[in-house]
């Protein structure tokens, strides 16, 4: 599957312009820390794939930074909701 490295890397911006333009829709609301660790994931698997295709392979332990980043916006969405409920009395 290397020989579609062009493809893969054309791939990249339209995907994350997309989940950037979904993070900008759901500002206002407790959506937007969902689709944060959307884009974080995205943009780590992103990383690791042009890491992978361009033999940075020995920068792979920065990619563990926005990975990490996504499971703090998925703990912050939880937390928000469980205190939202919390509040409600549910």
């Amino acid at each position: 599957m290397m020989e579609y490295k062009i493809l893969g890397t054309l791939m990249i911006l339209p995907t994350v312009c997309l989940a950037v333009v979904i993070v900008h829709h759901t500002w206002k609301t407790s959506d937007v820390f969902i689709n944060m660790a959307i884009l974080f994931w995205i943009s780590a698997n992103s990383f690791w794939m042009l890491l992978e295709f361009f033999d940075y392979t020995y920068l792979r332990g920065f990619v563990i930074i926005p990975f990490l980043l996504g499971f703090l916006f998925v703990g912050i969405f939880y937390y928000t909701r469980w205190k939202g409920n919390a509040k409600a009395g549910i």
